[in-house]
C-alpha cells in the first residue's frame, strides 16, 4: 500500500497524468522521453503474458503486442480512464502486495515509477516473485535517493526512497537476479528475473 500522501496526489493528478505530468516529469527528472521509457520496458517484458503493476493509465500496452497483458493498480480513478483509453485491456483493481493470481501465473511483470511509494517492499517484492514463473521478468524503475531534486520529490510524496545499493540488496534478498541496472537522473532503473 502507498502512502496516503502520494495516492491523493496521484488521484489529482489522474486526469492528465499520461498527457502532461509523466511526459514534462520524465523530460526534468530524467532527462528522457516518457515514450523512450515505455519501449525499452516494452522490449524487455516482451513474453506472452505480462501484469502491469501501478498501472496508472496503461500506457505501457501502447508499446506491448503480447497475448495476455492485465493492468493492476489501486486507483479506481487511474482505472477508469484506462478502461477509456484502452478499452481491450483488462484491468483489476488491488493492492500490488496482495495480488490476485495463482503462483506462477506471469512471464514478466512491471512497476513503473510506482515502488518508492510503497510501504513494504519487500512484501511487494516476494508478492511479484510468487506470480512470476521460473525465470520471470520484472522491470521496476523507482525515484532513489540522493541529491535534491530526489528530496523534493521525496517530501512532496511522503515517500522514503533507497539508494541504489539499497534497492539491489532488497531484489537479491527478495530471490531476483539483476540482469542490468542504471540510475536516470533521480531513477533507478532496474531488469531483473526471478531465480
Amino acid at each position: 500500500m502507498e502512502s496516503k500522501e502520494a495516492h491523493d496526489l496521484l488521484e489529482n493528478l489522474a486526469p492528465f497524468y499520461e498527457s502532461i505530468w509523466a511526459p514534462i516529469g520524465m523530460l526534468i527528472s530524467a532527462r528522457m522521453r516518457y515514450g523512450s521509457i515505455m519501449k525499452d520496458a516494452a522490449k524487455f517484458l516482451y513474453s506472452d503474458s505480462v501484469v502491469d503493476l501501478g498501472a496508472g493509465t496503461g500506457k505501457l500496452k501502447d508499446f506491448l503486442n503480447v497475448p495476455n497483458y492485465i493492468a493492476i493498480d489501486i486507483s479506481s480513478k487511474f482505472l477508469k480512464i484506462l478502461k477509456k483509453k484502452r478499452r481491450s485491456t483488462d484491468a483489476i483493481r488491488a493492492d500490488v502486495s496482495k495480488l490476485p493470481f495463482k503462483d506462477e501465473s506471469f512471464e514478466s511483470a512491471a512497476m513503473l515509477f510506482v515502488f518508492h511509494m510503497l510501504k513494504n517492499k519487500e512484501e511487494t517484492l516476494r508478492e511479484i516473485r510468487r506470480i512470476l514463473k521460473k525465470d520471470g521478468k520484472l522491470f521496476l524503475t523507482s525515484l532513489c535517493k540522493g541529491g535534491m531534486l530526489s528530496d523534493i520529490l521525496s517530501n512532496l510524496w511522503s515517500v522514503n526512497p533507497l539508494t541504489e545499493k539499497e534497492y539491489d540488496t532488497l531484489f537479491s534478498k527478495a530471490g531476483f537476479e539483476i540482469i542490468s541496472s542504471r540510475k536516470v537522473g533521480v531513477w533507478y532503473f532496474v531488469k531483473c528475473k526471478k531465480l
